[in-house]
């Protein structure tokens, strides 16, 4: 474990002095392949003026907005799945569909839709969050066992009420 974490360091530390061999060399740009000085000195600088904070807290709640949208989104996509079988189909259909492409090979289309900034950030975060989001949700939904829905019916659960106290319950491990 030791002789393994030594083999790490030594790897990193190879690899700075390569970086900042090249740079002192003047084979690469400056501008393109700054040095490791200028960067700490660059980081702490941002980290002082608070300007690191509050891009971390922006990209923060970029994430957290998108991953709201695509928590609410997947639960109406769930419901209306659950009115009508075909309803439930179109659902499947468009997820298999949408699922597998990458929010970056959309980004072209979100920029001509959205424009470039903050939406088109939170819609690529959409992208990506909602899929798996509506497939993890739907897989536990369907473990609910059937006796508890009997039960709901023979109580004359409300729909909001079995949703909360069956679907919900039954999906929490």
């Amino acid at each position: 474990m030791v002789n393994k974490r030594r083999g790490r360091i030594f790897f990193i530390l190879l690899l700075l002095s390569l970086w900042e061999g090249v740079v002192r060399l003047g084979i690469y740009n400056k501008a393109l392949l700054p040095s490791i000085v200028t960067i700490l000195k660059y980081f702490v600088h941002e980290v002082w003026n608070g300007k690191l904070l509050f891009a971390i807290l922006f990209s923060f709640k970029s994430i957290v907005i998108g991953l709201i949208i695509a928590l609410c989104l997947s639960l109406v996509l769930i419901l209306i799945g659950k009115t009508n079988y075909v309803l439930d189909d179109l659902v499947d259909f468009v997820t298999s569909l949408a699922h597998p492409i990458p929010g970056i090979a959309l980004l072209p289309l979100i920029i001509l839709w959205v424009g470039i900034g903050n939406e088109a950030i939170i819609f690529v975060i959409v992208h990506a969050m909602l899929w798996p989001l509506l497939i993890t949700i739907k897989t536990e939904l369907t473990k609910v066992e059937a006796k508890y829905l009997k039960i709901s019916q023979v109580f004359n659960f409300s729909w909001l009420k079995t949703l909360i106290t069956i679907y919900f319950m039954g999906t929490i491990p």
